[in-house]
């Protein structure tokens, strides 16, 4: 099978359908060569019912599974999105993957054959990725700049972002997936280790903006300590380590700013998942005053040398783009 699209959908009754349509506009299923997985992260809003309609109208082409929620004692959201992500993948089959949201589209009908030819005819690259739109349910519209094809893969992962579903991408991407993130930045990343990257000029993919999305309802501190998590799971890899540093800087130093507050029981749950793993950062912080004198002094230079690779690869980043 050439392709497989994953999507991942929690409470996303009234955009499914629409997200579903929209992959099978694309030209890949014209000879029966892709398929549709959605993975339900345990909706309560009906959006199962949708689910099972669609995979009963397109049997050969959908398939469907639902993530038990009864066992989970807290729920980081981007953490519970990955694991829905990773099971969709398991369960696929194509030669090359794109994932999407359940409340957001496929624009261009031809983003998945213009990929999986650049990819067929280039193997040295793991990846490509398009343009896209981020757009409101009133009729309003953004078209985030992409940077473009950068000689160094580890200046791009410093300072560039892209929805996931920008992307399409090989199948051996998955040997490289981290510890617990695969979407957006974690699977950049993955993609990153694999190959090069290529930018494809077009926007092909839409990705609506919700008040209610999952992501909108943490505050400024956890969505830094989120990306911390991250940074755990990256520095438990040997891949781009310098250039990792780089791009975590800004969480580095937010959360230590706020060291003060980490212990808030709202956090608690960031501080489990992180005691986790050796690498425990989230700890380090809330305990800096109790920490030894040697540790405190780590700590100050993992800062320093984040700092430090951040003017570094922000200079690669500016000269690439004025030599180009």
């Amino acid at each position: 099978m050439k392709c497989s699209i994953v999507i991942i959908s929690y409470n996303e009754k009234r955009y499914l359908k629409e997200a579903v349509e929209s992959c099978l506009r694309q030209e890949v299923f014209c000879d029966n060569n892709a398929e549709i997985i959605i993975g339900d992260d345990g909706s309560s809003d009906g959006s199962l019912e949708i689910i099972k309609e669609l995979a009963e109208k397109y049997p050969n082409k959908i398939r469907y599974f639902v993530m038990d929620r009864s066992d989970i004692q807290y729920i980081i959201p981007s953490l519970r999105a990955s694991n829905v992500i990773k099971k969709g993948l398991e369960l696929s089959k194509g030669e090359y993957l794109q994932i999407l949201s359940g409340d957001d589209l496929l624009i261009d009908p031809k983003k998945i054959s213009v990929a999986s030819m650049f990819l067929d005819n280039n193997p040295e690259y793991s990846c490509c990725y398009t343009d896209y739109k981020k757009f409101w349910d009133d009729g309003k519209s953004i078209f985030p700049k992409a940077k473009k094809n950068q000689f160094s893969r580890p200046v791009l992962w410093s300072f560039e972002y892209r929805h996931i579903s920008c992307y399409v991408f090989r199948r051996n991407v998955l040997n490289n997936l981290l510890d617990r993130f695969c979407d957006d930045t974690g699977m950049f990343y993955s993609c990153f280790c694999t190959g090069k990257a290529k930018h494809i000029p077009g926007v092909t993919f839409g990705y609506r903006q919700r008040d209610t999305g999952i992501m909108r309802t943490s505050d400024e501190l956890e969505l830094n300590l989120l990306e911390l998590l991250l940074f755990q799971d990256v520095l438990n890899r040997n891949s781009f380590p310098k250039s990792s540093l780089a791009k975590f800087y800004k969480p580095l130093r937010f959360v230590w700013n706020q060291k003060a507050t980490l212990r808030n029981e709202k956090y608690e749950k960031y501080f489990i998942e992180s005691s986790k793993y050796d690498n425990d950062i989230l700890n380090l912080f809330a305990r800096y005053n109790e920490l030894e004198k040697r540790k405190k002094k780590q700590l100050r230079r993992m800062m320093v040398k984040a700092g430090f690779y951040r003017i570094i690869f922000k200079f690669f980043d500016i000269t690439e783009s004025i030599i180009r």
